[in-house]
């Protein structure tokens, strides 16, 4: 006779259940400790709060062999977590009640609660939402042991499945992915320096998932950009997979039986969720977020699509700047990945500060920062696997130069002209201060550029006297500098239009120009051209993801972009795995509101190094060294 015992842990019902198949299996291993019998169901059960563990846990120690799920619960209660658990907080149906005697005396658990005091066991208590961060700060705050948010088992030895052309630091990534998914996580963060791999790494896992029955299914969302180049032919070559593109006309496939493996972008499948059902992927999918960034807006079409689409799957978010402007951008991508990782008002109370601006007629609370980043850092990182390119792996030199470029007379008249316009017209808003911050970056660049394009002062008096051979200095500056460099040579630049004047300036070069309004296999054509030739290629941000340029000795940032990541993002096309002489960066900064930024990037590393490295910025290998070289 075969016994098989099931015992399940319910705690949206705060119930433990053991199930026997058959009334003499039963008889063979005997009641559950204090549990009682339902006749209508003919289930054994026990509340939670009630449970008496140690009695419980030697039950199960001595009918392990017949208890098929015995790992999954012996490692839910060997810290007696329950007992700790049992008279003190109460879990049900997604919230948790915390005694009032706890709360009235601790900021972070006040800021857990919402709602008066509720009455319950003949106690006060306050109720917050049951979430992964809630019971860690409770952790943290009162040395409660909680209940493990996941029940999940041991991972079994994979080096048998791992390919030899992995690197340590990928093997190393490939065995941490499988243990999350088998210690019950819903989804981790693979947030590894650029160029370390991250692709790689998260498919191998898949293959690894797939040949132990875990998942079945493979389903990627990534930027247009790298479909074709990086994902398909890298999925492909390592792995043997053929990717399934799907698009707007397709993307009904989703989840369905006859796709097992696919790709679509972020746009389609905004556009697919805002017109369409949304389908919702199950547990025999794994999901892959590529550059998790392009829904680190938690109010976005493309948010509400993937938070809808990944269902039940496992998630592998993949980004290596997942914390670009404050902790909200970081908190999004958790929220998708963990999917119940913090509530939204524990995040705006405890690590979002604020100010009150005017915005027109409106009067709102706008994020202007970060706090307490080393708690977030502590609660997210079960979830978040981080390397950085120093640490793992041996890659030449990476130089950084910064040069200082003075505006001439006429970028500092326009700059007086636009803030004083800009003022008069529009009031001391912070609309205004946007559009005019703007402009006058634009004028930094070029002073032509306010005769391009469209802008609230286009037909002024102050604009019409810009002519077409008022080159601003900072191209001079350019061409000065590239003639000086060896090797091809990559400039980016934030205006589309800047790159056209870049282009017609530079006439010594063959000049390559990609923009957002480039398809995508003119991009694949001008780069296959651009490594051919080792001349000059001219690009908007528009390519600084997922592209490969490590053929390229120099980089110039012909601007600077507003946020650290998307600077970090734009270096990395060149310097990455593979390369095996050093490179060189080049930054072209203004001496007027574009110093400014660069101020604001030093913050914004702080707050990086810390929430997502865990860090103190003067210990971060990779940013110091930036500013270091910078300052």
């Amino acid at each position: 006779m075969v016994i098989n015992v099931k015992i399940s842990i319910h705690k949206d019902r705060n119930l433990i259940t053991v199930i026997y198949d058959s009334y003499a299996e039963f008889k063979n291993i005997g009641k559950p400790p204090h549990f009682r019998y339902e006749p209508a169901t003919k289930i054994w059960q026990q509340s939670i709060d009630n449970l008496d563990v140690d009695s419980f846990l030697e039950f199960c120690a001595n009918n392990k062999d017949f208890i098929h799920n015995y790992s999954e619960i012996v490692s839910w209660l060997s810290n007696q977590a329950a007992n700790d658990y049992a008279g003190i907080l109460i879990s049900q149906r997604g919230e948790l009640y915390i005694p009032a005697t706890l709360v009235e005396d601790n900021e972070w658990l006040q800021s857990l609660t919402y709602g008066d005091k509720v009455a319950r066991k003949g106690q006060n208590y306050y109720r917050a939402k049951d979430a992964y961060a809630t019971r860690e700060i409770i952790r943290m705050e009162t040395g409660i042991k909680m209940p493990s948010f996941f029940t999940g088992i041991e991972a079994p030895d994979v080096e048998q499945y791992i390919p030899d052309f992995l690197y340590p630091h990928q093997v190393d990534g490939v065995k941490w992915i499988v243990e999350k998914y088998y210690a019950g996580l819903p989804g981790i963060l693979l947030a590894d320096d650029m160029g370390l791999g991250k692709t790689i790494q998260s498919v191998c896992a898949f293959t690894i998932l797939q040949k132990l029955g875990r998942c079945k299914k493979l389903m990627i969302v990534a930027p247009k950009s790298t479909i074709t180049n990086t994902w398909q032919h890298e999925v492909s070559k390592f792995f043997g997979l053929n990717l399934q593109i799907l698009d707007t006309d397709n993307m009904w496939l989703i989840g369905s039986d006859s796709v097992d493996y696919c790709i679509t972008n972020y746009e389609a499948l905004a556009y697919y969720g805002r017109e369409n059902a949304r389908a919702s992927l199950n547990s025999d999918w794994l999901l892959i977020l590529d550059e998790a960034t392009k829904f680190k807006n938690r109010d976005s079409q493309v948010y509400e699509s993937i938070a809808a689409l990944r269902g039940s799957a496992f998630v592998i978010s993949l980004s290596g700047t997942p914390f670009e402007n404050n902790a909200s951008e970081f908190w999004a991508i958790l929220q998708i990945t963990a999917k119940n990782f913090m509530p939204r008002y524990l995040l705006s109370r405890r690590f979002i500060e604020y100010e009150t601006v005017t915005l027109g007629r409106k009067t709102i609370n706008r994020i202007v920062g970060s706090k307490n980043l080393r708690v977030f850092n502590q609660l997210a990182a079960n979830f978040v696997l981080r390397r950085v390119k120093d640490s793992v792996v041996c890659l030449p030199k990476r130089s950084i130069h910064v040069i200082q470029v003075d505006p001439n007379e006429l970028q500092l008249e326009l700059i007086e002209h636009v803030k004083n316009y800009m003022f008069d017209k529009f009031k001391d808003d912070d609309i205004t201060k946007m559009a005019s911050s703007t402009l006058i970056r634009r004028i930094e660049d070029d002073p032509r550029l306010l005769i391009m394009g469209d802008s609230d002062v286009k037909d002024e008096p102050f604009v019409k006297r810009i002519r077409l051979e008022d080159v601003g200095p900072k191209l001079k500056v350019l061409a000065d500098l590239l003639k000086t460099l060896k090797g091809s040579t990559v400039i980016f630049t934030q205006f589309e239009d800047m790159a056209t004047l870049i282009k017609e300036y530079l006439t010594d070069y063959d000049c390559k120009v990609i923009t957002g309004q480039v398809s995508q296999k003119g991009r694949n054509t001008i780069i296959e051209q651009f490594r051919t030739d080792n001349g000059v290629l001219i690009a908007t941000d528009a390519l600084a993801y997922g592209v490969n340029l490590q053929f390229a000795e120099n980089l110039i940032n012909f601007d600077l972009p507003w946020n650290p990541a998307r600077r970090a993002q734009r270096i990395d096309r060149i310097y990455r795995l593979g390369v095996t002489e050093e490179r060189h960066v080049w930054d072209l900064v203004c001496n007027n509101v574009e110093a400014i930024v660069y101020n604001k990037l030093i913050k914004k590393l702080r707050d990086f190094t810390i929430a997502v490295e865990g860090l103190e910025f003067e210990d971060s290998s990779v940013y110091k060294q930036i500013i270091d070289e910078l300052f």
